[in-house]
Order: C-alpha cells, then structure tokens, then sequence
C-alpha cells in the first residue's frame, strides 16, 4: 500500500512553520569582586546562577542581575543580543532633547 501526504497537508506545515515565532530573555549581570570593589558588565542569555556554571566565578565575586529585557528574535547562528531597550530609548532622548521616564533597577548592595 502506497502512503500519499495530501499537497493541502504540505501547504499547511510550511505555512505554519514560517510563521513560527521566537523570543528569548536576556540579561545584563554585573559582577562584583568583593575583595577590590571592582564591577564588570556583562551582557548575557544566562541568569545569574547559570552564568556561574557555564563561565568561572571567583568564590570571593558576586553575580546578580541588573537589568533584564526581552528579545524578539531568533537567538540562533551566533546572533548577537538584542540591546536593552530602556538603554535605546535613554540614548534616543539624548539625541533629540528629550528626558526618558524609563525608571531603572539596581538592587541594594548585599551586607556581610
């Protein structure tokens, strides 16, 4: 017995297949050496807790998010991420004269 696919049944997955959508969430994490003070930025796919186990951490830094966005596109093929929209806007309002109301996120340091 021969197995026919209906052309209609084609036509339909690679309609449904092209209008697929993709997003993702990123995140800019700021690392703190506690030992000096020193903070670097990174900008990132990973949450804090998985930055800290694909990428070595010192025991004596700190992870934690300091922004976080979301991105409308295809994160595949090496694509770079999308840039933090509340930053675009603040350079934007730059530009033409204008103040952005975007209110930012920095967490309180933590107490040891």
């Amino acid at each position: 017995m021969r197995f026919f696919i209906s052309p209609v049944l084609v036509l339909a997955i690679l309609l449904t297949s092209l209008a697929a959508e993709a997003e993702y969430r990123a995140f800019e994490l700021a690392i703190t050496d506690t030992k000096t003070g020193k903070i670097r930025k990174v900008t990132t796919t990973l949450d804090h807790i998985q930055f800290s186990g694909y990428h070595p951490v010192a025991t004596f830094e700190t992870v934690t998010i300091e922004a976080t966005w979301m991105c409308k596109q295809r994160g595949d093929w090496f694509t770079d991420i999308c840039p933090n929209p509340a930053n675009v806007k603040n350079l934007q309002g730059k530009q033409t004269g204008q103040e952005s109301k975007s209110a930012s996120y920095s967490p309180a340091p933590a107490s040891r």
